[in-house]
């Protein structure tokens, strides 16, 4: 078999990219993943090589605002969120806080994996607190985030 090239993505906004999976096979429905990372090669390296393992619907943005757009405006069901040091971190624990209390159109319990530049104690139980399914820390490779991306696409019983 063959395998198809990803669909070009689509130019909703600046900094954030959405492309249907390489052709699934089955009739259900893909999952529709998130990326928020700011690291453009990185994003773009986890990204196509999640599509070209067909790991589902993969949407990307850099920011968190664009990322905030994206929760409010689509079904989502899953998402890897790249948490910043300092100030940038805090905004992206308050996006994921928000997703938890039901602010957003995707569902509370929404798989969430994070990458972070430190892991403490007292951030390890916030995030797990907050539900979180997997954690990565810098300097992360693309090969821990694709394995990030895929626990949260295929989740275990």
């Amino acid at each position: 078999m063959d395998a198809q090239p990803p669909t070009a993505p689509d130019a909703a906004a600046p900094g954030t990219e959405s492309a249907e999976p390489a052709g699934v096979a089955t009739g259900e429905r893909s999952k529709v993943l998130l990326i928020v990372e700011p690291d453009y090669m990185l994003r773009r390296t986890v990204a196509l090589t999640a599509r070209s393992l067909d790991l589902g619907e993969i949407n990307e943005t850099s920011t968190y605002e664009d990322a905030q757009g994206i929760l409010d405006g689509k079904h989502i069901d899953g998402m890897l969120l790249a948490l910043g040091d300092a100030e940038q971190g805090e905004v992206g624990l308050a996006l994921l806080e928000r997703v938890r209390a039901g602010e957003m159109k995707c569902a509370a319990t929404l798989p969430i994996a994070v990458v972070v530049h430190q892991l403490d104690m007292a951030r390890a139980t916030r995030l797990r607190d907050l539900g979180v399914v997997y954690i990565a820390v810098r300097p992360a490779k693309a090969r821990a985030l694709l394995e990030a991306l895929s626990a949260i696409a295929r989740p275990r019983a």
